[in-house]
Formats: structure tokens, sequence, C-alpha cells
């Protein structure tokens, strides 16, 4: 008799698994752990505040401004002598620059914000239009009302005027800083920029300029392609040529690092419009090399890319396999001790084996990359472990009985049973669903050949048995209804009612 009570059987029913969405195997970005919830604080981490830029205090300050004497720098702002004014600017701009918590709010609410914006506009002097610049660019960090305030004053016109203009390249570079602080806060915010044409000005400094303004100007390209909804590809791919060309490029680590997440960014949509024009633009070239370099900065929009490209079509990821790509990610995974790295270069294999069965068997002949995840994924982060349990399952989903059993081999119920003793629902349901598949593909071979399950005794010599037991008293839905499915579909249950003696569970339990 089995062991299960009526509401255990309903709720079996409940949460039993309809069947395997072959396409829902690949995973974008937004997906599982990677979760939208985190876009709203990426964006806001990538502003930049200005804290010390090239600036000396000028001779007629001999005290640090105080936030109480704001309501007199309003008043010096608007004076008409160009001394007394500089002075005034300044010193809101050290308030905006060395407070913990800038004084924001209540420098727009005195109107020093709109005057900054006004004086930016028609001052002819480089040190007030730096000051000014300078001061809108911390302006720019704070709230999305704050930062609103700048785009209903005007802001963002007098910044591209600039960009235009024949104005010293400080004052160019805090522009161009302000601009991708502003597109940093929403996508509302970057989408008005970018609907300003100003990716045609942006696209010659970063192609024509060295130094500062190319930093500056690749950042801001980076936050203008990034956030969802994605940005409109039509105004975007003008830029994709000029970044691919930095990728090819000597220049410093910094610009390429965002010039591939601006990559990332842009190749970040299921859109095969998007992969397609991007291939097409020399995509594949540009990215190979990124895989080798040594630093970490580089690696992990690269890798991105990799990941982005393998979560769509099998076509486009079947480019990437045959670039090199498997050999190279495994190198990085031996040699990473980065956390988030580790996690990219899992979540970019987990959609490579969730591909044609021509790619499962391309990442089960990465042998080394096989032995390196198992054998690292005790010391990972659950973050990662659960990219790795992708991995796994995504291969016995999709894959041959063939490539079931060289996975097992391998050690991956070894694994599975190891992950159900970690304290994290989410690993355990993608563990589950793991089993499900070696076990689906073991009761093929038992019908075949008319004897049992092959993996069963595996699963019970490594323990997973009794932790299986262990959760079925302690969990509560939908992880308890997945394991009773578990046990129910694969006969289980009569091999752990008599040897674990798996108790029926109290029907007031909620």
């Amino acid at each position: 008799m089995s062991f299960r009570s009526s509401r255990q059987n309903a709720m079996q029913q409940k949460y039993y698994k309809k069947g395997i969405d072959v396409e829902g195997m690949k995973r974008g970005r937004e997906d599982q752990n990677w979760s939208l919830r985190k876009q709203k604080r990426n964006l806001a981490l990538s502003k930049r505040r200005n804290i010390s830029g090239e600036d000396s205090a000028p001779p007629n300050i001999k005290d640090n401004p105080k936030v109480e004497d704001l309501p007199r720098f309003a008043k010096e702002i608007r004076s008409s002598d160009p001394s007394t004014q500089f002075d005034a600017i300044y010193c809101v701009r050290s308030l905006l620059s060395a407070s913990e918590n800038p004084p924001i709010e209540q420098i727009i609410s005195l109107g020093i914000a709109r005057d900054l914006i006004t004086i930016l506009s028609y001052s002819e002097d480089p040190s007030i239009q730096y000051q000014c610049a300078w001061a809108l660019t911390n302006i720019a960090c704070g709230t999305n009302e704050q930062t609103n305030a700048l785009l209903d004053y005007g802001a963002v016109p007098a910044f591209i005027s600039i960009l235009n203009g024949n104005y010293d390249e400080a004052v160019k570079d805090q522009a161009i800083w302000a601009l991708g602080n502003i597109a940093a806060d929403s996508t509302p915010f970057r989408d008005f920029i970018l609907h300003q044409n100003v990716l045609d000005t942006l696209v010659q400094i970063i192609s024509q300029t060295k130094g500062r303004l190319q930093v500056t100007g690749t950042w801001c390209v980076a936050n203008l392609c990034r956030g969802k909804p994605e940005p409109s590809f039509d105004i975007t791919k003008q830029i994709i040529p000029a970044l691919l060309s930095l990728l090819r490029s000597d220049t410093r680590e910094q610009v390429k690092g965002d010039a591939c997440w601006a990559i990332a960014h842009l190749s970040g949509s299921s859109s095969a419009e998007r992969i397609s024009y991007l291939f097409d633009s020399g995509l594949t070239d540009c990215i190979i090399p990124l895989l080798r370099d040594s630093s970490v900065t580089i690696h992990t929009p690269a890798v991105r890319v990799v990941g982005n490209i393998a979560s769509g079509d099998d076509n486009f990821t079947e480019q990437m396999v045959n670039a090199g790509t498997l050999p190279l990610l495994a190198d990085l995974f031996e040699q990473t001790s980065n956390d988030n790295l580790a996690r990219e270069i899992c979540w970019t294999l987990s959609n490579i084996a969730a591909g044609s069965k021509m790619q499962t068997q391309r990442v089960l002949e990465e042998n080394a990359l096989i032995e390196t995840l198992f054998s690292r994924a005790e010391t990972l982060s659950i973050s990662v472990k659960r990219e790795i349990a992708w991995i796994v399952t995504n291969i016995c989903s999709g894959g041959t009985a063939e490539q079931v059993y060289s996975i097992v081999q391998h050690g991956a119920i070894d694994l599975f049973s190891d992950f159900l003793s970690v304290p994290d629902q989410n690993l355990v349901l993608i563990v589950l669903e793991g089993l499900e598949n070696i076990f689906a593909s073991g009761d093929n071979i038992r019908e075949l050949s008319g004897s049992t399950n092959p993996y069963m005794s595996h699963l019970e010599s490594s323990g997973g048995l009794t932790k299986l037991n262990q959760l079925a008293e302690q969990t509560q839905p939908p992880l308890l209804g997945r394991i009773l499915q578990f046990i129910d579909q694969y006969d289980v249950d009569d091999e752990m009612e008599e040897e674990y003696l798996i108790p029926r569970i109290d029907s007031n339990r909620q």
C-alpha cells in the first residue's frame, strides 16, 4: 500500500509537471536567479558621482561651504559679477561632491539647478562651464524625481549642445558624464536622450579621441544600450561598428570593458535581427580574443555576450561553439576565483547544453570542464551551484540516452545528492527536475530490458533517497509536491517506504 494520504495525492497532482518545455530550457538573464527586480538597483549602480575632478579652491573661499549657506549661494549665483558667481557655483559644486548626503533636494528647491543649466548655456568662461557641468553631473546621481527635474529644465539639450560645440575637453567630459548618469536612471530617460540623435556625436568621440573623453564616452554609450525594455535597435545599431572597432583595438582595459558591456546589452534580446546584425558586423572575431584576455573586467561582459547568443537560436549558438568558445570557457572557469564570472560561465554553458543534441555532445566532450564543474561545486556559492545544476539538468532533458548515461558516469547523481543537502529551495527544484530527466531515461532502458531502472541503485548508494525522505518530512509546497511526484512517478515510494519508513504526512499539515 502506498504511504500517501488522499491530501498528498491531490498535492502531487497539483504540482505534477506536465512535460518538458524544450524552448524554456534556454534561459535569458532575467530568468530564475537573474531577476528583473534587480534591474532598478543595477541601473542605479551604473551612475557615477564625480568626487574629485580637476579643481582647486578659489582664493576668496577660506572655509568649507556649509549647507545652511545655500540660500546665500542661490542669490550670489544670479550675481552679475563673474567672480562672485563663480565662487557661489564652486561652493554648491563642493557640497555636491564632498557630502555623504549631498543636498540635492535643497539645491533644486532653491532654483539653483535651473540656474546652473542656464549659466552653462550662455557662459563663455570655461571655469564656470566646468563647475556648472560638474555640479549637474552630481545632481543627476540623485533620485528619479531629482533627475527628472534636470530634464524638465532642459539639461539634456544643453549637454548635447556642449558636445557639438567648441568647448574645453574637461567641460565636454562632464557633459558626457551627466548624460550617462541620466541614461542610467531609467529607460524613459535613456530613450529621451537617444531620440536627441546623440549617438552620432558619441560615435565620433569614442572613435576619434583618446584619453578621458573616450573613456567617459564609452561608459555613457554602455548606459544608453542597457535596460529593459531594450532601446530601439534602429537607433542603437549605428554604434555597433564603433564598439566592435574598440574591441579590436589596443585601447585601455576600461574602454574595452565598457564597449563589451554595451555589446552585451545589445545582444540581450532574443531578436534574430539583432543577433544576425552583430554576427554580420564581425562579432565572433571580436569576442573570442577577449575570452583569452587576462582581465576579469573584460571576461565578464565577453562571457555575457556568448551567453546571450547561446540563450537564443541554435544556429547562432552553433557559430559560437564552432569558433572555439567551449575550451576557452573551460579554462576561464578553472582559473577564476570571481563568483560573478563563474556564474556567468555556468549560465552560458547551461544554455549551450540546452541546444541541439550536437551542442549537448560538444559540452560533454569537454571532459576537463565537466570534471572541474563537479569538483569545484562544493566550494562555490549557491547561485553558481544552481547554474551547474542547470547544466546537468539541460543535458539530461534534451540529450540522448547515451548522453544521459555519460553525465551520470561523470558523477551527476552524486552531485545532485550533495545538492539536496543545500538549504535552497530553488536549487532543490532544479535538482528534482534533473533527477526526473535522468530517471525518465532510465525508465526507457528498463522498459526495453525488462529490468529495473539502472539509476535507482545509484541514487540510493549516493544517499539521495535518504535526503529525499528527509526533505519530504521537512518541506512545504511546492517543493513537497515535486518530491512526491518524483517518488510516485518512478516507483521510488515502495523502496523508500520499506527501507526508510517514510511516515504518512499529517493531514493537518499546511
